[in-house]
């Protein structure tokens, strides 16, 4: 269908549904962000501070 079109569409058409996937990222961004903050806070603990994280 992308041959048939005119090429103007086929981009806005890509550039559509290019911006469409990171609508799903973005959520999923948000819904993990607790995990991502808990994990980079271990982590600094861990080799920055030199502290057994756990213990």
């Amino acid at each position: 269908m992308g041959a048939t079109i005119k090429l103007g569409l086929v981009w806005d058409i890509s550039d559509f549904f290019n911006g469409a996937m990171a609508i799903p990222n973005l959520i999923g961004l948000v819904a993990l962000s607790g995990v991502i903050v808990s994990q980079t806070k271990e982590f600094h603990e861990k080799y920055y501070k030199k502290t057994p994280v756990g213990k």
